[in-house]
């Protein structure tokens, strides 16, 4: 049964914010006093354990390619070729390019790189390049998720998007493969060996399962189909992935968190697994959640969803700068964590209600002024096929 357009899910823009926020807390509260990174931190030794809820934030990583499995196939299914392509632009260059510029200015202040390597790294960043340098680290992320919608596009044009159950399930193949394979399991110790390249994470070999669960969700509360069974192995493929990434990151030498593999693993999963049963619930009650929100938080929530793609670009650069002025300040390290991760919200906020809309209200009048010449060419490849 297909129950037609549906209205929108207001619970995704929460949990998308969350999954951005997680990411912050994990690299302010964490990484970046663990690991050698050019940012302006204040030289005081960092005590992990305080900061034991941060360590498994890297989660919203994988909490966002669902989500934008779910989120693509919903705004693909009748969407034509010109239409698609431009909304993913309009979607995603805008806030990379002002948070870049953000990026410059803080590395050109404070002398991190020199203008060659700004200028390099500034143009593999704007350009969506897929390997580093860039500027900032966690546009690694970009070009997995540039692929996954070059593949839904391909369906798109061709007419077939009918055929995007084939897609989760190809996705699902191919990661369940990929981590059956990749990975040698010392079931005593729980050790586990992976070689996470980054062109297999281009091939979307580690992360395709979670755009799969992303697609059947949608088919299943959307459009009213019976979830797939294909889905069992595509959670299997997650749950491994999810196992690898959080057994590399116990097993490096700055991860501070004393914790068991096998403990840390349980975590991980759960957190995930709960944010996957926010998501069904999102969208299986969507209504009744949006009617409990009320026209006002409605409002909130859709501005939070909007600002976690800008939260997630700049909590890097200007969170470091506002640990390292807080601690300059007088305040001690655990504050000024704090407030740099309120200020990087409320930045972030302000970057997609004040900057980053009104940019991409002028890139789709722009890019609508070619509608007919491009969108006339890409067209004419579309079948209907359905």
């Amino acid at each position: 049964m297909d129950r037609g357009r549906q209205t929108h899910v207001v619970g995704l823009d929460i949990i998308r914010f969350g999954a951005a926020v997680a990411v912050a807390v994990y690299h302010l509260a964490l990484v970046v006093w663990a690991v050698e990174f050019p940012y302006p931190l204040p030289s005081v030794e960092f005590a992990g354990a305080a900061w034991f809820s941060a360590w498994f934030g890297f989660v919203g990583v994988q909490i966002f390619f669902v989500v934008s499995g779910f989120v693509i196939a919903y705004s693909a299914e009748r969407a034509t070729p010109f239409s698609f392509a431009r909304d993913r632009v309009v979607r995603l260059w805008p806030a990379l390019v002002v948070s870049s510029f953000i990026s410059v200015a803080v590395y050109a202040s404070l002398a991190i790189y020199t203008p060659e390597e700004i200028a390099g790294r500034l143009i593999r960043q704007i350009t969506f390049w897929p390997f580093e340098p860039w500027l900032d680290i966690v546009v690694w992320t970009l070009g997995i998720e540039i692929v996954f919608y070059g593949l839904v596009f391909l369906l798109v044009v061709c007419g077939v998007f009918h055929r995007v159950h084939g897609l989760a399930i190809a996705l699902t193949v191919w990661s369940l493969y990929y981590n059956l394979n990749s990975c040698g399991i010392d079931w005593k110790t729980g050790a586990c060996v992976i070689e996470n390249v980054r062109l297999s994470q281009l091939l979307l070999a580690p992360h395709g399962c979670f755009f799969a669960i992303g697609i059947f969700l949608w088919a299943h509360l959307l459009k009213g189909n019976r979830l797939s069974w294909w889905t069992l192995p595509a959670l299997v493929a997650c749950l491994m992935q999810l196992s690898h990434e959080t057994d590399a990151n116990v097993a490096s030498n700055w991860f501070v968190v004393d914790l068991n593999r096998w403990v840390a693993r349980a975590i991980v999963v759960t957190v995930w697994v709960v944010a996957i049963g926010a998501i069904y619930a999102s969208a299986r009650w969507k209504e009744e959640i949006s009617a409990v929100l009320n026209v006002n938080g409605r409002k909130v929530s859709r501005v939070l969803g909007l600002a976690s793609y800008p939260l997630y670009l700049i909590h890097f650069p200007v969170g470091c700068v506002l640990i390292s002025s807080g601690y300059a300040a007088g305040l001690p390290v655990a504050y000024a964590i704090i407030l740099s991760l309120i200020g990087v919200v409320g930045a972030s906020i302000a970057l997609a209600v004040y900057v980053e809309f009104p940019l991409q209200r002028g890139l789709r009048a722009t890019i609508n002024r070619l509608q007919h010449p491009l969108g006339t060419w890409a067209n004419r490849f579309r079948v209907d096929r359905r």
